[in-house]
């Protein structure tokens, strides 16, 4: 018994002019909302880090990229686990007299072009290789995915810490 008042004590302090019970930050959340708070937040702030560097390495290639006028000569289906499968345009562009083909990272069901398509592209002038389509999907909405997603785990953790180590109202 001794130690449970010992544990109750220094989870919660009681304001001795008031007499009601105040949070001691994180110590009076409960178990499964400090669980819920420890996952959410650290994991939140990790995706938006991640977001971060997509939105910066992205910005930097779209900066120092060269464009061509590309083809998609064809469509590569990729399958996961499960026996989904997205298809991932291949494109085909001129640099200078010589011809480059590459397969586009972002893919979707149904397939983003057809072949034949006409697309714009981006690539590094000193690697004609490095190249990807010009366009919103297939630049930004892997970052903007991952930077929705980390925002919502990172509000869901402070809201948890915020509605947890408020004052109780009415006091």
């Amino acid at each position: 018994a001794t130690k449970s008042r010992a544990r109750t004590a220094r989870q919660c302090a009681t304001d001795p002019r008031t007499r009601v019970i105040v949070p001691h930050r994180e110590a009076c959340l409960e178990p499964k909302l400090r669980t819920a708070f420890w996952i959410l937040g650290p994991l939140g702030l990790a995706i938006l880090a991640g977001a971060l560097y997509l939105l910066v390495t992205t910005g930097v290639f779209v900066a120092s990229a060269a464009r061509a006028r590309g083809k998609v000569t064809d469509l590569v289906e990729s399958r996961s686990n499960d026996g989904s499968g997205t298809w991932h345009p291949v494109v085909s562009f001129d640099v200078r007299g010589e011809s480059f083909t590459f397969q586009s990272k972002f893919g979707s069901r149904p397939a983003p072009y057809d072949i034949g398509d006409a697309v714009d592209v981006l690539y590094d002038p000193d690697d004609p290789r490095n190249a990807r389509i010009d366009s919103f999907r297939g630049l930004w909405l892997g970052a903007v995915i991952a930077g929705a997603l980390g925002l919502f785990f990172t509000l869901i953790a402070w809201v948890i810490w915020v509605g947890r180590n408020s004052p109780p109202q009415g006091s």
